[in-house]
């Protein structure tokens, strides 16, 4: 069996061998070899033979187990909250997307959800089973991109981890990589990356070992990254690479039926998080948020809903508990022209701001507050209601 191994001279003359690679049949193969000697009498080799497909697959294992991160995609395609039929659309076109192992560009505004897509596009596809590495390219220091994407080996610059590191492709191994604002890669970090995706094969820095790598890639920007190439800032062969299947996700400001269901979503859960009974939103502040113009897409829905839980004081979300402390006030569109409508608005304002005030110095304690107004506790619930206060 061992006559026809490539390997069979260098075994007969004593001489180690250290991960030697080999086909064998379909199969690829690393031998190495420890003579046995005694007293300068050579007696043989132990012949160690490993599978370097299973060795790849203990090599990933390794790898997650020692990072600092799980790797894990959470959500999934039911895990988008969504009415509108534009998010329908894209999650029918993301579905399919994640029946193939090609390289996909989401695009769309900073907050609209592309990692929540990404995510849904590894966990619905053929390599769900493997790791799925998040990286946002803008918060990597520039001086550390190249060694963070692709690892290094020890003494590779000043400061190198002992032993090295691998990078995010290597920790992807037969997983997924999404490259978030992937259009601040610098252009030096492009043409390697180019290279890696399409030779399979990644070369830590200061090392000439070259290490094979299947990893699906899923990149997302914010930016026009034909803009970009017309710019010079970005490789065109690299766009033409990554845009195999291109999404793109439309902002919040464009599929308005989303922002009522998307709000009780965020409002459930930071009534659960911050321990909290809170019924809905009065109809002002459910006019006021569907009004919003949000530049920060769901990102900022989310942060006004849960700015909104930890200041409320009541039972419902009222306009002052989303609109107070912000630096400028956003009011409905449908109100805006009472807003200044004259003397009745004026009014309505004055005894607004005056029971706030006498809520504010009694603690907000409706009995005393009701007392020093001179009104019942029904009257003064009723105030409240009529005044979203």
């Amino acid at each position: 069996m061992l006559a026809g191994l490539p390997f069979i001279q260098d075994l007969k003359s004593g001489e180690p061998i250290v991960d030697r690679t080999f086909r064998h049949g379909s199969r690829l193969l690393s031998v190495s070899t420890i003579p046995v000697s005694m007293e300068n009498d050579f007696f043989g080799s132990v012949l160690i033979i490993r599978d370097v497909q299973e060795l790849q697959a203990y090599e990933q294992k390794l790898r997650v187990a020692l990072s600092d991160k799980g790797f894990v995609a959470r959500s999934t395609f039911e895990s988008i909250v969504y009415k509108s039929g534009e998010i329908a659309h894209c999650i029918s076109i993301a579905k399919k997307f994640s029946q193939y192992n090609a390289s996909v560009l989401i695009e769309g505004e900073s907050g609209v959800g592309k990692e929540l897509f990404a995510q849904g596009i590894h966990n619905n596809g053929i390599l769900r089973n493997g790791p799925f590495v998040a990286v946002n390219c803008a918060a990597l220091p520039k001086s550390l991109i190249e060694s963070e994407l692709f690892g290094y080996v020890e003494g590779a610059f000043t400061g190198s981890r002992k032993g090295g590191k691998a990078g995010y492709f290597e920790l992807a191994h037969r997983g997924t990589l999404f490259l978030d604002e992937i259009g601040e890669l610098p252009l030096d970090v492009q043409a390697q990356l180019l290279r890696v995706v399409q030779e399979k094969e990644v070369m830590r820095l200061g090392d000439t070992k070259i290490i094979p790598v299947e990893v699906r890639l899923i990149a997302a920007t914010n930016k026009n990254l034909v803009d970009m190439v017309h710019q010079g800032l970005f490789r065109k062969d690299l766009l033409f690479r990554i845009n195999t299947l291109s999404l793109y996700i439309p902002p919040l400001s464009e599929r308005r039926e989303d922002i009522e269901i998307l709000a009780e979503h965020f409002l459930s859960y930071f009534c659960g998080k911050y321990n909290k009974t809170i019924d809905g939103f009065s109809p002002k502040a459910a006019a006021c948020l569907v009004s919003f113009s949000y530049e920060g897409n769901v990102r900022e829905l989310r942060g006004l809903i849960e700015r909104a839980v930890i200041i409320s004081e009541g039972t419902m979300i009222r306009l002052h508990d989303l609109q107070s402390g912000l630096k400028e006030t956003r009011a409905p569109a449908e109100d805006t022209g009472t807003m200044t409508a004259g003397f009745p608005q004026a009014l309505e304002d004055m005894e607004r701001n005056h029971i706030r005030r006498v809520l504010d110095e009694h603690n907000r304690s409706m009995t005393r507050t009701a007392e020093a107004l001179g009104i019942s506790r029904s009257t003064l619930w009723r105030k409240l209601h009529e005044l979203d206060i």
